[in-house]
């Protein structure tokens, strides 16, 4: 197997970043390499970092997490970007903002991890 998946998270509820943090963490192939619960500064911080995926919740304040998809997206076109939402009807949004996957609320372990490896672009 190549290396790992690094992924980043964007999430201002801090039960939900440790959440996902420790699915990530538990899970073959993946790694989280950095979050933030900071949407104002998340373009800038994600940039650095430079993650294969990364995950953002829906419902940041006070920049949505909308607009920080459609930042990310210009900045760094290429890196798949999984939206994290708390209703089902909002991924033809979430696409249609340039989001790879959208993922309603809860999300399972086994979900989280097959869609961060769907939309990955590592070669395992």
């Amino acid at each position: 197997m190549g290396s790992k998946i690094d992924v980043f998270i964007i999430d201002d509820d801090i039960q939900s970043r440790q959440y996902f943090q420790a699915i990530i963490n538990k899970g073959d192939g993946v790694r989280c390499i950095g979050s933030t619960s900071s949407g104002e500064k998340a373009v800038d911080i994600v940039i650095t970092a430079y993650p294969d995926v990364v995950l953002i919740d829906y419902a940041l304040y006070p920049i949505s997490g909308f607009e920080v998809l459609v930042q990310l997206k210009q900045e760094m076109p290429t890196v798949p970007i999984i939206l994290l939402g708390g209703r089902a009807n909002l991924a033809d949004k979430a696409r249609e903002a340039g989001a790879d996957a959208y993922l309603p609320m809860p999300i399972t372990p086994r979900t989280l991890i097959d869609t961060i490896f769907a939309v990955s672009t590592v070669n395992h």
